[in-house]
């Protein structure tokens, strides 16, 4: 699946910590009405995730604000020990894919104190994916998903204020 670069994005990294009194903003409104309109010639690759990491460990991410993703907003894949704790998330109602926070094929993670309002899952808590829409076709024939290489565990979500959005996925 091609998709345009995160803002902040890191890959097979340790110790991240992202934090601050600031903004990141993703101006969402433009990603959103290209995807909406279906203007594929704006829109050569699927939109960002705000924030990505991939294979990485110790990471945590707090106190900023987070805003107008163009696609999710929060999105570790495949990392472990994150803490993701006091950070506000805003997007439109319904804006779309807009989720907050997405810990996809990830150990050891822990979502508290934080403020979500955003146009589609609160939280959605992913493993991997196959079937039509995925290079892989079958789950079952695929090792990587009989071995469990993208199992996500040990989630821990506690004390958060959700607004507007579709709550827990």
């Amino acid at each position: 699946y091609l998709q345009y670069q995160s803002l902040l994005y890191a890959s097979n990294a340790e110790n991240i910590i992202i934090t601050g009194s600031g903004e990141v903003d993703g101006n969402g409104d433009w990603w959103w009405e290209n995807f909406q309109n279906r203007d594929n010639h704006a829109l050569q690759a699927g939109r960002p995730n705000l924030v990505q990491t991939l294979y990485c460990r110790n990471i945590e991410i707090s106190h900023l604000t987070f805003r107008d993703s163009p696609f999710w907003c929060l999105h570790p894949v495949l990392s472990q020990n994150i803490w993701i704790h006091e950070v506000t998330i805003r997007a439109r109602t319904y804006a779309p894919n807009s989720d907050g926070i997405d810990p996809d094929s990830c150990q050891n993670v822990l979502l508290e104190y934080n403020d979500v309002g955003c146009g589609d899952d609160n939280i959605a808590v992913k493993s991997g994916r196959c079937g039509s829409k995925s290079d892989h076709l079958s789950c079952v024939e695929d090792s990587r998903f009989v071995r469990g290489d993208f199992v996500t565990n040990n989630v821990t979500i506690r004390h958060n204020i959700f607004r507007n959005g579709m709550g827990i996925a």
